[in-house]
């Protein structure tokens, strides 16, 4: 077989994206306790420091406030949609946070494609939860504006006004 012929049959072989079951799914959910973003099963403070696709894990946050993050991804096979299951989500992207403090949070999910406006849901809902303003305001915050052009990485506070 010729290397074309080869790369041919890698090519067109099917991927299948992986869902996640609930149970799967639960193990990944966040919370906030204390001043720290907490794997909500354990308690423990979450860290993207061992994230392979990094820097930082794939989140999203569901229509109803549910926050889901992983510091695994792979092209093709396990992103954003795994984690919601295909379903709409009301803000995606990445996440750095290095044990349990919240450092950057960006839009860049190609399958989702949020804007700033959508990303700020997750600060909002992290708030509601008991995050302070004072700590959000200064996450860096950057990915995709309205009309698809990427920003540059700014604290929070400058996008807190985006409707």
């Amino acid at each position: 077989m010729k290397n074309n012929e080869a790369s041919f049959l890698r090519w067109n072989q099917p991927k299948v994206v992986t869902y996640l079951s609930e149970k799967e799914k639960s193990s990944l959910e966040l919370d906030v306790k204390g001043n720290l973003i907490v794997v909500k099963e354990t308690g423990q403070p979450f860290d993207t420091g061992e994230a392979l696709m990094g820097p930082g894990a794939i989140f999203i946050m569901e229509p109803s406030g549910r926050i889901l993050a992983s510091n695994y991804s792979k092209p093709r096979e396990f992103h954003h949609s795994s984690l919601s299951g295909g379903l709409p989500v009301a803000s995606a992207g990445h996440m750095e946070v290095a044990d349990g403090h919240l450092l950057e949070v960006n839009s860049y999910s190609g399958h989702y494609e949020p804007t700033q406006r959508q990303n700020n849901l997750i600060f909002q809902e992290l708030e509601s939860r008991g995050l302070p303003a004072s700590i959000t305001d200064n996450v860096m915050q950057g990915g995709w504006t309205e009309d698809g052009v990427s920003t540059k990485f700014k604290p929070h506070k400058n996008f807190r006004n985006i409707q």
